[in-house]
């Protein structure tokens, strides 16, 4: 399929510049702001050498031609997720647009990147349906909305939200985009290119482990403040590597002053009187030096989430993973799972209810000879914390480390299987399937 990435204007040094229309409730219309699309334009596939079975090109309006089967006309905006909640930026679409749109020669690709669908899709579908009228959008299954969270297109058919869709003949197309696992293989084979040739399976099958597991942590939530200080209280830390990116004490974790403010005191008193006793997190393990890279943190989260040291897999059994988002509605696979299916290193992840299905629908496999792998189904709370605890206490006794051993052959080889799949994925599917 040839995708053709659409434009107002072409740079001919920057063709992967996206048309950014950013608003916000609090400072209003902000297009082309330099900032915000250094941050997003990460997500356009604009690398030409990764391997493809489509074709890519940029091109500018005045070039679109007719969009047959083979052919997808993206015009990509691109916005922060809580423009989703506001006045859309389809008001600012020039008449030629529009025209290409009505004429089915062009769809609209209005995405926020890497972020979550909102909270009231009810509310979305009807700002989509009048900033439509008011623009006089007729084709408004021209329209994509795409970000990335996988329970998205499920929420689209829930009851309240097909009730205000099914009074319109055309209806948008709401898609997860998944842009994590494309870019979390682009980032390493762009930034870490000693990587590409690194036989991360012989790393992780022929060292010797002198920890169980690996335990990295970013910024400070109160569930991977929960989780860490359930580990801790455990005594399970010192069979770990762990780190925390950005450490802090209860008051940042869970926003309040003391562990009474919490919703944990009436639940779990064993968990709340620790956290009452000892509120810091422990000093980090690890130092993560990202300094060779050329990276900084605080402009390249992404790329630097997708770094590993490789003495961590060699040394740790499995990761414990902590998600980004582990709550009813916004639902992320992120780089924090998907860096591990390159480096070949399994785990156990505290995330949204269904991430581990997620992952199955996606083709890839996940470790129940491991893992009671039952908590996919649980909602977040302590009780969930307590269970993934526990499947990872088994494995720091003896007995549980030569289990551990024992199943090597079976991990080697879904860690291999995982590996294949990861990096033979076309990054390009994602868009020729929003077609």
């Amino acid at each position: 399929m040839n995708i053709n990435f659409v434009f107002d204007k072409i740079d001919q040094h920057k063709v992967f510049k996206p048309n950014i229309i950013d608003i916000s409730w609090a400072k209003g219309l902000r297009p082309n702001w330099p900032q915000w699309g250094v941050h997003i334009h990460r997500h356009l596939p604009y690398d030409k050498k990764i391997s493809t079975k489509h074709i890519l090109d940029f091109i500018a309006v005045d070039d679109v031609g007719y969009q047959d089967e083979e052919t997808l006309n993206l015009y990509p905006i691109c916005i922060h997720t809580t423009a989703l909640e506001y006045p859309w930026p389809l008001v600012y679409i020039s008449q030629q647009v529009i025209d290409l749109v009505n004429e089915d020669k062009l769809k609209i690709f209005l995405t926020c990147t890497f972020e979550n669908s909102p909270e009231d899709l009810v509310y979305l579908v009807e700002t989509i349906h009048n900033m439509a009228r008011h623009q006089m959008i007729q084709r408004l299954d021209n329209i994509i909305i795409a970000c990335t969270d996988f329970k998205f297109p499920e929420r689209i058919l829930r009851k309240e939200v097909q009730e205000v869709l099914q009074l319109y003949p055309l209806q948008p197309k709401f898609v997860n985009l998944d842009i994590y696992q494309s870019q979390t293989l682009h980032i390493i084979f762009r930034h870490f290119t000693d990587y590409k040739i690194e036989n991360f399976l012989e790393v992780y099958s022929n060292t010797k482990k002198s920890k169980v597991f690996l335990y990295l942590n970013g910024r400070v939530t109160e569930w991977r403040y929960l989780l860490f200080k359930n580990i801790e209280m455990e005594g399970l830390l010192p069979y770990s590597l762990y780190t925390f990116r950005n450490p802090g004490n209860i008051k940042k974790a869970l926003h309040v002053d003391n562990v009474e403010d919490h919703w944990i005191n009436s639940l779990h008193k064993d968990l709340a009187t620790y956290i009452k006793l000892l509120p810091n997190i422990a000093t980090r393990q690890l130092d993560e030096q990202h300094s060779s890279l050329g990276l900084d943190f605080t402009h390249a989260p992404l790329e630097v989430g997708c770094w590993m040291d490789k003495l961590w897999i060699g040394s740790t059994y499995f990761s414990v993973v902590t998600e980004t988002h582990i709550g009813h509605e916004v639902s992320q696979v992120t780089e924090k799972l998907y860096k591990l299916f390159y480096y070949c290193h399994p785990f156990i992840v505290l995330g949204s209810k269904g991430i581990l299905k997620e992952l199955h629908r996606l083709g890839y496999k996940t470790f129940p000879e491991l893992f009671n792998e039952s908590y996919d189904n649980m909602h977040y709370g302590v009780e969930k914390i307590k269970f993934i605890t526990h499947q990872i206490k088994q494995y720091t006794t003896p007995e549980g480390q030569q289990k551990l051993e024992k199943l090597m052959p079976k991990i080697i080889e879904t860690l291999a299987y995982n590996r294949e799949r990861f990096i033979s994925q076309d990054i390009y599917d994602r868009y020729a399937n929003l077609k």
